[in-house]
């Protein structure tokens, strides 16, 4: 089985029906984050492919 690939996301909060479009504005993951991750928490509007990172990357290996 293949490795998560982890990417950071141009995103947004999700629509609250009490929340107007013009207060949600966009931004960029600070984090990297899988896509179903990403899209179960925020509204994506752009992966950021060039960010990928591969989940046993040595950056995510604690001891």
């Amino acid at each position: 089985m293949e490795d998560p690939v982890l990417y950071r996301f141009c995103v947004r909060a999700k629509a609250s029906p009490d929340q107007p479009e013009a207060s949600r504005p966009a931004f960029i993951t600070p984090y990297p984050l899988t896509e179903a991750d990403a899209a179960e928490r925020f509204e994506v509007l752009e992966c950021l492919q060039h960010t990928a990172q591969p989940l046993s990357s040595v950056s995510y290996v604690f001891d």
